[in-house]
């Protein structure tokens, strides 16, 4: 496994556990804050956020998803994004109070997870396009063995044979 794999498998799980930590603060909410007789994450999200609380984690489950997936990854980026920022502003709200409302700091800590994955993620990108294939070593590979069919060294079929190896090809079967 190369480095940007590992770094693209940190960045997703990071992502995820941000996501969940924060839905657990808003699920813990009630037990931890409400019936302790002041305002906890739930009610604060609510107040705050016009969309309300109930849609940040729809949005935020929906958007965590859609990044997850290959096709609407930027759109799940965004959501999340936007979700996180008013998590953060909801949560940086609430020490603005007299009591600390433990479960802003479960949210609060679950936004800056999400934001250490986001920065996995800045790495990543950097890590691509800072990279050459040819630095492949791989591609190295086949380039070394299609310069000895090019020297009729091995055949056509060979190469073919050896690249498809080196790949983790199935060479399709002619019937």
């Amino acid at each position: 496994m190369n480095k940007q794999r590992i770094l693209h498998f940190i960045e997703k799980a990071l992502i995820i556990v941000g996501a969940l930590v924060v839905i657990l603060g808003f699920v813990l909410s009630p037990m931890l804050d409400e019936g302790a007789g002041y305002q906890g994450f739930l009610t604060l999200s609510v107040i705050a956020s016009v969309i309300g609380g109930f849609w940040i984690l729809i949005i935020l489950g929906l958007g965590t998803a859609a990044y997850l997936s290959k096709k609407c990854s930027n759109v799940g980026l965004w959501l999340t994004l936007a979700t996180h920022a008013t998590v953060l502003t909801v949560c940086l709200a609430s020490f603005n109070n007299e009591s600390t409302s433990l479960s802003c700091i479960i949210a609060l800590i679950g936004t800056i997870i999400y934001f250490v994955g986001l920065i996995f993620k800045g790495i990543n990108c950097l890590l691509i396009k800072s990279s050459s294939p040819d630095d492949d070593p791989l591609i190295q590979s086949i380039i070394k063995w299609k310069e000895l069919q090019e020297r009729g060294i091995i055949t056509q079929e060979e190469f073919e044979e050896k690249r498809c190896s080196i790949l983790n090809i199935k060479k399709e079967t002619k019937k």
